[in-house]
């Protein structure tokens, strides 16, 4: 998965299933490019809430659906 970013910025993620459970966090580094990749190769299918943050504040919350 894909998501435009900014430049030079920090991010961390959220991946929750449906019931709120965590599933993985991270963190990354500065970026240097406006694409950030997230590898969801290793999720059971289903449905997840991807929550994007920087600054500790939520700049984007997504419904991902893995088939």
């Amino acid at each position: 998965m894909k998501i435009n970013g900014n430049k030079y910025q920090k991010y961390s993620f959220q991946l929750f299933n449906l019931n709120g459970k965590l599933i993985r966090k991270a963190i990354t580094g500065k970026t240097k490019e406006d694409l950030i990749s997230i590898d969801t190769k290793d999720l059971v299918s289903g449905s997840y809430i991807l929550n994007i943050l920087t600054d500790n504040k939520m700049v984007i919350s997504k419904k991902l659906v893995i088939e």
